[in-house]
């Protein structure tokens, strides 16, 4: 799993940002409402930062880039899935999250008066949150966030409308304007890029720490002897030879750049090379099916391996030495599982394998 906290990012990001607004003020001067408007937005970017991106939580054994292209698809099955409360406090935070975005870029910035400047800028923002998020496997890209965000970024422009046709406020809005520096968005948007950019690389450098390079798995002098391997379904899973006979299985999720995280590891096991034997392990997938490791010492030859969970039934052919074999099963509400083994007269030999169950 990736973990990265916060807190530090935003004590280094309040230090430098109040460095750099110290000389500013030093250069050209203080504009108090002004500066208490700015001082607002850098505190609501941090809060939105905190919300869309932490606890930034990637687990990497069930990597999968998910996403719904499907408008309003999510929201239903949120409001049939979810109780009422969880409903509507997920679909309300999406109309005003940023809202206030769309009140501080008319306001602050003379290049976004215009309703669909802002309109535009509102939905390359909530465009950026949702690839972000994806990339870093800690939500899902949704179309209905980025369709709800941007309706928050019309309310909250009409917010700076109307407070613009009242006279306190008209002035308070000719009291903050900053004729000298329009473009001040830009400024703020290479801020904003920044700290995105620090994100981004405190997750690499703990995406690589978190995992290792596929080879390495693969090197016996690192893992032990290597009985069995097998490759499938994402995963590489390998059975390997400690001492005194002690076998362990490893279940590693294939990651980008040719690396794999380790997901699961069995209780050594003892087996030898003149009786049969078997054991599994089992683990949820991140497609919401159940996912079983079968693997053990067959003395026989040639037989037939069934797997069965739910009513679903797999049968392999596994030859005689050491094996391990993975399957996939869909959920059925309860973890059925059973294992058998055939000779090649159909004959069940289930009997003669040491089960070493979990």
């Amino acid at each position: 799993m990736i973990r990265v906290n916060f807190l530090p990012i935003l004590i280094v990001l309040f230090l430098v940002w109040e460095l750099y607004r110290i000389i500013k003020i030093r250069k050209n001067g203080i504009n108090i409402i002004r500066e208490v408007v700015v001082q607002a937005l850098f505190v609501y970017i941090m809060l939105l930062i905190n919300v869309v991106f932490f606890p930034m939580n990637s687990y990497l054994y069930y990597w999968k880039f998910s996403y719904n292209l499907t408008p309003i698809k999510e929201t239903i099955l949120m409001i049939q899935g979810a109780n009422i409360h969880t409903s509507l406090r997920n679909i309300i935070g999406n109309f005003i999250l940023l809202l206030p975005l769309g009140t501080f870029l008319p306001v602050l910035d003379l290049n976004y008066r215009k309703w669909y400047k802002t309109f535009f800028f509102g939905i390359a923002v909530s465009l950026l949150i949702e690839i972000l998020q994806l990339v870093l496997m800690i939500r899902i890209f949704d179309i209905d966030d980025i369709l709800f965000n941007s309706v928050s970024v019309v309310i909250g422009y009409l917010v700076y409308y109307f407070m613009n046709k009242i006279r306190v406020f008209d002035n308070i809005l000719k009291k903050i304007e900053n004729t000298k520096n329009i473009a001040f968005f830009k400024t703020y948007a290479i801020s904003v890029g920044s700290i995105v950019s620090s994100i981004l690389i405190l997750w690499v450098i703990n995406y690589f720490n978190a995992t290792i390079p596929t080879k390495n798995i693969l090197d016996e002098n690192i893992q032990g002897r290597i009985v069995s391997k097998c490759n499938q379904f994402g995963y590489y899973f390998i059975l390997s030879e400690k001492s005194n006979n002690e076998i362990i299985a490893y279940g590693y999720r294939n990651t980008p750049f040719n690396r794999v995280s380790l997901g699961v590891t069995s209780t050594p096991i003892t087996m030898n090379e003149y009786s049969n034997s078997y054991n599994y392990m089992g683990n949820s997938t991140v497609d919401e099916k159940m996912l079983y490791v079968v693997y053990g010492y067959n003395s026989m030859g040639k037989i037939k391996l069934v797997v069965e969970s739910n009513g679903q039934e797999i049968t392999t052919e596994i030859p005689k030495g050491y094996y391990i074999f993975p399957y996939k099963f869909e959920f059925g509400g309860k973890y059925s599982f059973s294992i058998r083994f055939f000779d090649s007269a159909n004959k069940d030999i289930t009997y003669m394998f040491d089960g070493n169950d979990k």
